[in-house]
């Protein structure tokens, strides 16, 4: 049986992403969201359970979510993990320790803890893949990103080492890098005479199913994309 679980379903990117990705390719799917996730207008069925109002940067939250999955022996596990966020406007010096904490934990830990609750399940799936959301602006200098920055590059060096240390197992992680991402929410800042340089959601999401296909193979991976 495949099994999809989305995290931050109700976050700037996944209330759009959503919209492109097939679900009738999974035979379960988890939607996991902070808000209202009845605003994304989803016809649910006995396959889509919904999760929402919860933390993951609580590790006991994490494990509750994990116990709560029907995984089956021989099952497939898809994850695509959004959960995160931004602070940016102002150089290092100026951020308080709450803000990088505060980044780290949205950025990075989530995405440590659903790993570490995913592996407990490696010898019971025959096939595993998390896909992560990291950032252009990680990998390299951008004015007034620091603290952002430094939590998706350690989002990446994750990606990379779990690669390695999880060659063993059948479970294969990877991140996608975008520039801007050209959600509704970013519309509203961005020049209409520049739409076309940035990622779609919808681009986003076929860059997933590329993977998706061949996930057994494609692992460590950084995918830049976008301006």
């Amino acid at each position: 049986m495949r099994q999809l679980l989305i995290t931050g379903i109700t976050g700037n990117l996944g209330r759009e992403i959503i919209k492109f990705i097939d679900l009738n390719q999974f035979q379960r799917i988890y939607l996991c969201g902070r808000r209202d996730i009845e605003n994304l207008k989803i016809q649910t069925n006995s396959q889509i359970k919904i999760f929402s109002s919860f933390d993951l940067t609580d590790e006991s939250v994490v494990k509750n979510l994990f116990e709560s999955l029907i995984i089956e022996r021989g099952d497939e596990l898809f994850i695509i993990h959004l959960i995160g966020g931004y602070i940016g406007g102002k150089y290092f010096y100026e951020y308080s320790k709450e803000e990088l904490v505060k980044m780290l934990n949205t950025n990075f830990i989530t995405s440590f803890l659903i790993t570490k609750y995913l592996v407990n399940y490696s010898e019971k799936l025959s096939g595993a893949t998390i896909i992560f959301i990291s950032s252009k602006l990680s990998l390299d200098y951008y004015p007034k990103r620091f603290i952002y920055a430094v939590s998706k590059n350690a989002l990446n060096f994750l990606v990379r080492n779990l690669s390695k240390e999880l060659s063993s197992t059948n479970i294969t992680v990877n991140a996608i890098a975008p520039g801007i991402i050209l959600t509704e929410e970013n519309k509203k800042w961005l020049s209409e005479e520049n739409f076309e340089k940035f990622v779609t959601p919808e681009e986003i999401v076929r860059i997933i199913n590329s993977i998706f296909m061949n996930y057994r193979k494609i692992t460590g991976n950084i995918i830049l994309t976008g301006e």
